[in-house]
Protein backbone atom coordinates (compact mmCIF):
# COMPACT_ATOMS: atom_id res chain seq x y z
CA UNK A 1 0.00 0.00 0.00
CA UNK A 2 3.01 2.43 0.88
CA UNK A 3 4.47 1.78 -2.56
CA UNK A 4 1.03 2.18 -4.35
CA UNK A 5 0.42 5.56 -2.59
CA UNK A 6 3.80 6.80 -3.81
CA UNK A 7 3.42 5.58 -7.47
CA UNK A 8 0.38 7.56 -7.13
CA UNK A 9 2.05 10.60 -5.95
CA UNK A 10 4.89 10.37 -8.15
CA UNK A 11 2.45 10.41 -10.98
CA UNK A 12 0.27 13.01 -9.84
CA UNK A 13 3.81 14.68 -9.59
CA UNK A 14 4.72 13.90 -13.31
CA UNK A 15 1.23 15.14 -14.43
CA UNK A 16 1.41 18.38 -12.76
CA UNK A 17 5.38 19.07 -14.36
CA UNK A 18 4.35 17.99 -17.28
CA UNK A 19 1.25 20.75 -17.29
CA UNK A 20 3.46 23.45 -16.14
CA UNK A 21 5.97 23.49 -18.44
CA UNK A 22 3.90 24.72 -21.17
CA UNK A 23 5.74 27.84 -21.68
CA UNK A 24 4.87 30.87 -24.05
CA UNK A 25 7.60 30.72 -26.56
CA UNK A 26 6.75 34.25 -28.54
CA UNK A 27 4.40 36.76 -28.59
CA UNK A 28 2.98 38.39 -32.19
CA UNK A 29 1.08 41.04 -33.12
CA UNK A 30 -1.97 42.12 -35.29
CA UNK A 31 -3.92 45.22 -35.49
CA UNK A 32 -6.72 45.85 -38.07
CA UNK A 33 -5.59 50.13 -37.92
CA UNK A 34 -2.35 50.32 -37.40
CA UNK A 35 -0.14 47.41 -39.12
CA UNK A 36 1.06 45.99 -42.03
CA UNK A 37 1.92 42.14 -42.99
CA UNK A 38 5.41 43.59 -43.98
CA UNK A 39 5.93 44.33 -40.38
CA UNK A 40 7.83 41.93 -38.10
CA UNK A 41 4.77 41.13 -36.23
CA UNK A 42 7.11 41.22 -32.90
CA UNK A 43 5.78 44.07 -31.04
CA UNK A 44 3.04 46.18 -30.66
CA UNK A 45 4.03 48.80 -33.13
CA UNK A 46 5.17 46.40 -35.58
CA UNK A 47 1.85 44.83 -35.54
CA UNK A 48 1.22 42.61 -38.99
CA UNK A 49 -2.23 43.52 -40.54
CA UNK A 50 -4.12 40.24 -40.66
CA UNK A 51 -4.34 37.12 -38.44
CA UNK A 52 -4.33 35.40 -41.88
CA UNK A 53 -0.42 36.27 -42.56
CA UNK A 54 0.24 35.61 -38.98
CA UNK A 55 -0.89 32.04 -39.27
CA UNK A 56 0.92 31.19 -42.29
CA UNK A 57 4.30 33.04 -41.12
CA UNK A 58 4.22 31.80 -37.64
CA UNK A 59 6.84 29.33 -37.10
CA UNK A 60 5.33 25.93 -35.27
CA UNK A 61 6.03 26.43 -31.82
CA UNK A 62 8.44 23.69 -29.98
CA UNK A 63 7.01 21.07 -28.17
CA UNK A 64 6.11 22.57 -24.53
CA UNK A 65 5.29 25.86 -26.00
CA UNK A 66 2.67 27.97 -27.16
CA UNK A 67 3.07 31.01 -29.46
CA UNK A 68 0.29 33.95 -28.27
CA UNK A 69 -0.94 36.61 -31.63
CA UNK A 70 -2.44 39.53 -29.72
CA UNK A 71 -5.55 41.05 -31.19
CA UNK A 72 -5.66 44.43 -31.02
CA UNK A 73 -9.23 46.08 -31.39
CA UNK A 74 -10.91 46.18 -34.86
CA UNK A 75 -12.54 44.42 -37.62
CA UNK A 76 -10.63 41.25 -39.18
CA UNK A 77 -12.27 40.72 -42.32
CA UNK A 78 -12.20 40.16 -46.42
CA UNK A 79 -12.17 43.99 -46.55
CA UNK A 80 -8.83 43.77 -44.80
CA UNK A 81 -7.36 40.88 -46.56
CA UNK A 82 -8.17 37.90 -44.27
CA UNK A 83 -9.01 34.87 -46.41
CA UNK A 84 -11.59 32.24 -45.19
CA UNK A 85 -11.04 29.94 -43.30
CA UNK A 86 -8.38 30.95 -41.33
CA UNK A 87 -6.30 27.69 -40.17
CA UNK A 88 -6.29 27.93 -36.26
CA UNK A 89 -2.63 25.66 -35.37
CA UNK A 90 -1.69 24.01 -32.15
CA UNK A 91 -0.41 25.30 -29.65
CA UNK A 92 -1.36 29.00 -31.01
CA UNK A 93 -2.91 31.11 -28.75
CA UNK A 94 -5.33 34.13 -30.71
CA UNK A 95 -6.39 36.79 -27.98
CA UNK A 96 -8.51 39.43 -28.48
CA UNK A 97 -6.83 41.50 -25.85
CA UNK A 98 -9.55 44.42 -25.47
CA UNK A 99 -12.09 41.58 -25.24
CA UNK A 100 -14.97 40.21 -27.46
CA UNK A 101 -16.68 43.65 -28.00
CA UNK A 102 -13.87 45.34 -29.60
CA UNK A 103 -11.94 42.27 -31.54
CA UNK A 104 -14.03 41.21 -34.28
CA UNK A 105 -13.71 38.17 -36.89
CA UNK A 106 -16.08 38.94 -39.02
CA UNK A 107 -16.74 36.37 -42.81
CA UNK A 108 -19.40 37.69 -45.65
CA UNK A 109 -21.71 34.71 -44.79
CA UNK A 110 -20.54 32.01 -47.44
CA UNK A 111 -17.52 30.62 -45.93
CA UNK A 112 -16.55 29.04 -42.99
CA UNK A 113 -14.38 31.26 -40.58
CA UNK A 114 -11.80 29.00 -38.94
CA UNK A 115 -10.57 25.80 -39.45
CA UNK A 116 -8.71 23.33 -36.75
CA UNK A 117 -5.81 21.20 -37.12
CA UNK A 118 -4.54 18.98 -34.35
CA UNK A 119 -0.90 17.06 -33.63
CA UNK A 120 -2.89 14.45 -32.04
CA UNK A 121 -4.44 11.40 -33.12
CA UNK A 122 -8.55 11.25 -34.23
CA UNK A 123 -10.03 14.43 -34.27
CA UNK A 124 -8.96 16.76 -36.10
CA UNK A 125 -11.55 19.61 -36.01
CA UNK A 126 -10.33 20.22 -32.29
CA UNK A 127 -7.77 22.10 -30.58
CA UNK A 128 -5.06 20.81 -28.25
CA UNK A 129 -5.07 22.15 -24.88
CA UNK A 130 -2.55 24.17 -25.15
CA UNK A 131 -4.23 25.91 -27.96
CA UNK A 132 -6.91 28.83 -27.62
CA UNK A 133 -8.91 31.60 -29.19
CA UNK A 134 -10.73 34.35 -26.21
CA UNK A 135 -11.54 37.50 -26.30
CA UNK A 136 -12.92 37.69 -30.04
CA UNK A 137 -16.40 37.85 -31.35
CA UNK A 138 -16.91 35.54 -34.62
CA UNK A 139 -19.17 37.14 -36.84
CA UNK A 140 -20.33 35.71 -40.60
CA UNK A 141 -23.27 37.13 -41.76
CA UNK A 142 -25.68 36.02 -44.63
CA UNK A 143 -26.58 38.94 -47.29
CA UNK A 144 -29.34 38.94 -48.69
Amino acid sequence: MFSKSIAMGLASAGAFLALSLTATANDYYVSATLGSDRNTGDRPRQAWLTLTHALDVIPAPRVGETHVIHLAPGVYGPELGEQFPLDMRPRIQVVGDQGPRSVVIEGSGTEQLLRFSSNSMGDAQSFERDSVLRGVTLLSLIHI
